[in-house]
Order: structure tokens, then C-alpha cells, then sequence
């Protein structure tokens, strides 16, 4: 386990082994699922997500 500040939860995703969490290029134009500021990571999820209603209602 290893433990991380807010500012580096980025660098501490990508240190497990996971396909689903990729960091964005800087020059990527994306937004955030939940508050449409700049993305900077890609979270793969299924296409039928039960979160969407929650991001929805914020």
C-alpha cells in the first residue's frame, strides 16, 4: 500500500498495473465526467455505468 496527497493520486494510479487508468496527453481537450474542468486521466468503465445518474444529480 502506499499513500499518496491529492496533488499526486495521478502518479500513484499509475504505478499499479492496471489497463484501465490512462494519464491524457497535456494537449488532450477532454473534460471531466462530473464537473467538465479539464481531464487529465482516462478511467475506462462499462458502457452502462450506475454512476452516471449520480454525476448527473450533482
Amino acid at each position: 500500500m502506499i499513500k499518496v496527497c491529492s496533488q499526486h493520486v495521478t502518479k500513484g494510479l499509475n504505478l499499479f498495473p492496471v489497463p484501465h487508468v490512462k494519464i491524457l496527453p497535456s494537449y488532450a481537450i477532454q473534460s471531466c465526467y462530473f464537473c467538465e474542468k479539464k481531464a487529465s486521466v482516462k478511467l475506462y468503465m462499462p458502457l452502462e455505468s450506475p454512476y452516471k445518474s449520480k454525476a448527473a444529480a450533482m
